[in-house]
């Protein structure tokens, strides 16, 4: 099958079309990832900080996931949950905790092989058919298709079954003015995100391919600090600060305030992140 559309960006030797055949963007040619995941690559050279950093926020993200699962329990057909991509396994915990019946799926070996309740494995080497809930974090935007992603998970979730999914929101309004402001053109493509939606057009998307979003939940947009004049991009000690303020304000609020707020930016494509809770068709 040969990808083709206009092209949308070009940096360094990143080329992203706006694509025709599957219609959205992505990457042109698309990368072969696989070596980055099965092979570690990805957790030991790219993000080699990330059980850290996790570690470090473990309160903060115990609260991001419990209004993720806020929004997604009550829709469950069931209690089990098939976490793709587990990474550190915190998802798992909080899926626990929350009194779900969790799994987890981790092509890394050094992540997945550290938790007994997470397989060593791809997406594709599971073929249970009665999930309640598969969730995907920060998953879709790596892999060569998406679109037999969905379809594998269709097919392995029980009727009625949930789709939690979160992608990074890119192509935005506010990204676009951010990168005039800090001249710096199409700074959040990268190599390793082979695909990239605007959190707006995500939705037609899930739909396109059997699923129909119930709600949504966005993040803080850090591109308001690069319109503000802070420029984290290449200052990791800037922006590890300007999180942690971040992490401090979604702490101090109650749980209701966030959520509410959240949601109400997922309601409205904003946030550098946007979880969505999709229900199978």
């Amino acid at each position: 099958m040969t990808h083709f559309g206009d092209i949308v960006a070009k940096r360094d030797n990143l080329t992203i079309i706006y694509c025709q055949l599957c219609h959205f963007r992505h990457l042109n040619p698309i990368p072969d990832t696989k070596p980055l995941y099965s092979g570690g690559v990805y957790h030991s050279q790219i993000k080699p900080s990330m059980r850290e950093d996790y570690n470090e926020d473990i309160k903060w993200w115990a609260e991001v996931h419990s209004d993720w699962l806020a929004m997604t329990i009550p829709h469950m057909p069931n209690q089990s949950l098939l976490d793709v991509g587990s990474g550190t396994g915190r998802f798992l915990d909080s899926a626990y905790y929350a009194g779900l019946l969790p799994t987890g799926i981790e092509p890394d070996y050094d992540m997945g092989n550290h938790r007994q309740d997470v397989l060593w494995a791809e997406y594709k080497d599971i073929n249970n058919n009665h999930w309640g809930c598969i969730s995907a974090h920060w998953v879709l935007e790596h892999l060569p298709d998406p679109i037999h992603f969905l379809d594998w998970a269709k097919q392995r979730l029980a009727t009625n079954g949930i789709l939690l999914v979160t992608i990074p929101n890119d192509f935005t309004n506010t990204q676009m003015r951010a990168m005039m402001a800090v001249n710096k053109p199409w700074y959040w493509i990268h190599h390793t995100h082979v695909n990239y939606w605007p959190a707006e057009s995500f939705p037609s998307f899930l739909e396109c391919h059997g699923f129909k979003v119930l709600s949504a939940y966005g993040s803080w947009q850090p591109e308001q600090h690069l319109l503000d004049g802070k420029n984290y991009l290449n200052d990791h000690n800037l922006g590890r600060k300007l999180h942690h303020e971040r992490v401090a304000f979604d702490l101090e609020v109650s749980a209701e305030y966030r959520r509410s707020k959240y949601l109400l930016f997922g309601h409205n494509g904003m946030g550098r992140d946007v979880t969505f809770a999709a229900i199978k068709q």
